[in-house]
């Protein structure tokens, strides 16, 4: 399998292709996803009130980044979720998902993104800081963590 099969999309995904997907991508988070959340419930949320950036291999979502932009702070879109399966890994389909993301923010003028992380997941924490994401606030396990986009347009 080549990085040149990967088909990207935005929003074309099922909620059922979401649900598979996360359940396949649970244990890759820290805590595991299923652990935190009712996975249903959360695809039906990302399948509703996101905008999805998807990685398709073979008609099987392999890779997601879901963003809400329509968030009570107009200020910032933040990004709920970051996965790709395991067996897809070491593709750069993470990376090319977060520049797609990226890119929609900046046409769309939001000013910044945001996400949470865990401050024990190393693979994910260093995704982010290779894009510049900085720290902005800590509690608990989790960093939330900050791209000023009107700062990458300089």
């Amino acid at each position: 399998m080549q990085a040149n099969n990967i088909e990207y999309k935005i929003s074309s995904a099922t909620e059922n292709q979401i649900k598979v997907h996360l359940l396949e991508c649970s244990e890759n988070f820290i805590p595991s996803l299923d652990s935190t959340v009712n996975i249903s419930e959360y695809a039906q949320k990302i399948f509703l009130k996101a905008i999805t950036f998807e990685a398709f291999f073979d008609n099987v979502l392999v890779g997601l980044v879901a963003a809400y932009f329509n968030v009570e702070d107009k200020n910032a879109a933040f990004i709920t979720n970051v996965s790709t399966i395991k067996h897809f890994s070491g593709m750069r389909i993470a990376s090319t998902l977060m520049n797609n993301v990226i890119d929609y923010a900046s046409k769309i003028e939001s000013p910044k993104i945001r996400l949470e992380v865990n401050k024990n997941n190393i693979s994910a924490k260093k995704l982010y800081q290779n894009f510049k994401f900085v720290q902005v606030f800590e509690k608990e396990h989790f960093l939330t963590l900050e791209l000023n986009l009107q700062l990458i347009k300089q």
